[in-house]
């Protein structure tokens, strides 16, 4: 009988383990997704497939321009390509009016990068343009690749 009522215990506790793991399991599931748009609210950077871009900016490209990397912050862009960088502002409620602005690397000044901290989970890049009196600021989420950027940056301009 004490054995019986030990298995009965013990099937209990392994029920209740497996709600709250699948439980706990939704629950972080759902919290990506959140952060992940809360993250797109705050104007972290994501980044965009080169294919998409060929294929919805082809008439800015020139002959020879290559995509190399293009990221996104919310409805905004910018695009590192082989001779410039390409900065898209769409701006309005409904993003039909839209600036862009071409920026060859020989205008930029100086650029840096701050990574993310333990509170601080954004990573912020920084670019002077010549002609410019404040540097253009980007955000980049903590789990970005702005080493890669700057690594383009570096490539480019130095």
């Amino acid at each position: 009988m004490c054995f019986q009522l030990l298995d009965c215990l013990f099937l209990i506790i392994l029920v209740l383990c497996q709600f709250y793991l699948s439980l706990f399991i939704q629950i972080h599931s759902n919290l990506i997704t959140i952060m992940g748009l809360f993250q797109g609210l705050m104007g972290n950077a994501s980044e965009v497939s080169i294919d998409d871009i060929i294929e919805e900016f082809a008439p800015m490209f020139i002959e020879d321009e290559e995509v190399e990397k293009a990221f996104k912050v919310i409805r905004d862009m910018f695009i590192f390509t082989n001779k410039r960088l390409l900065l898209i502002d769409k701006q309005g409620l409904t993003g039909s009016k839209t600036e862009y602005l071409s920026i060859p690397y020989k205008n930029i000044r100086l650029f840096s990068t701050e990574s993310a901290g333990f509170l601080d989970e954004d990573a912020e890049l920084k670019i002077w343009v010549a002609g410019l009196s404040t540097p253009i600021e980007k955000s980049f989420g903590s789990n970005s690749s702005i080493q890669e950027v700057y690594q383009i940056l570096s490539k480019y301009v130095l």
